[in-house]
């Protein structure tokens, strides 16, 4: 018996060090040459979309009412999801406040379950720093809004190109599951036993109106392998060191009425954490967090019941302060 704990006892050590290798993980952004005009940065996306076989709803969408005005807003849509995931309350917002608002597609997304499983950390990184530098040409200043792990990416570029958005929105952002056995998985040994065991996740999220399926705006079913990108995400970003560099103003919206009716998906500890650390302790004047307490996880969707109005409101009455 004493030989079988130590046995025991040995693997769990050896798995720790290899996780602990594996995971550290590292990303520094590579400039490339970008288009000159944001027409041609747009057109070249929704090609690659086209050829990537992107369905409708999916690919990237542009709202422009100047060719430049007082903001310019970059929505970033979450992981397995699309710009359906908040183009309800932002288009409503950026067709009253006339700014023009971009809302791209991450890699690997609206395509097929083998991009979504191929596509690394980096290329979503990539992708998004290159929209916030091409959709800061459409205005005086750029706000970046991020659902979820579009909010993880958002925070990163607050932290590390302090000189792009002069604003961010973090809704329901993810840092850490909600659930315990979710977290468990960035313990990269135990994902990869998961792995072997179950090659498929799916969403279940029934929306009534037949006429307009929430399938269309997200993966209803994806590989558990296609995780990967996420935990790899959580494993660069989620940590005290970024978040103390978020210096500019953040509107952090999340899900919580109490401890039996809040966010099930994204740890609203962690996110309540994650701010309080922003800027070194000392949030941003404007910064501020507001919880809505009749939602979910996902807040700006028309496809997920949510308190639409509030987080309207929070979100043009942080913009109004913004544009100042």
């Amino acid at each position: 018996m004493k030989k079988v704990l130590i046995v025991f006892v040995a693997i769990i050590i050896a798995l720790i060090a290899i996780d602990a290798y594996q995971s550290h993980i590292t990303y520094t952004y590579t400039p490339k040459k970008l288009p000159a005009t944001f027409d041609e940065y747009y057109q070249m996306k929704l090609k690659e979309s086209k050829e990537k076989g992107a369905r409708p709803h999916n690919e990237e969408k542009l709202l422009k009412f100047a060719d430049k005005t007082k903001i310019a807003m970059l929505y970033i849509h979450g992981y397995g999801a699309s710009r359906g995931e908040g183009e309800f309350v932002i288009d409503t917002i950026a067709k009253k406040l006339k700014y023009n608002t971009y809302y791209l597609r991450l890699p690997g997304h609206g395509t097929t379950m083998d991009d979504h499983k191929s596509t690394e950390y980096y290329q979503l990184l990539d992708t998004a720093i290159e929209a916030a530098h091409m959709t800061k040409l459409l205005g005086e200043k750029l706000v970046i809004i991020g659902t979820s792990m579009g909010g993880t990416i958002a925070t990163y570029i607050a932290a590390e190109h302090p000189d792009i958005p002069d604003a961010v929105i973090l809704v329901s952002p993810f840092y850490r599951f909600a659930n315990p056995v979710g977290n468990a998985l960035l313990f990269r040994p135990f994902f990869k036993t998961v792995l072997l065991f179950a090659k498929y996740r799916e969403r279940h999220d029934p929306y009534d109106d037949p006429n307009d399926n929430w399938t269309m705006y997200w993966y209803a079913k994806n590989y558990w392998a296609s995780l990967h990108s996420l935990l790899d995400m959580s494993d660069l970003i989620a940590r005290d060191d970024v978040y103390r560099k978020v210096s500019c103003p953040v509107l952090l919206l999340y899900y919580y009425k109490d401890n039996e009716h809040k966010d099930g998906s994204a740890q609203v500890e962690a996110m309540l954490e994650a701010y309080d650390i922003f800027n070194n302790g000392k949030p941003n004047p404007l910064s501020r967090k507001i919880a809505v307490e009749d939602g979910d996880h996902v807040l700006l969707s028309k496809y997920v019941k949510s308190d639409w109005g509030k987080a309207e409101k929070a979100i043009t009455d942080f913009l109004n302060d913004i544009a100042q």
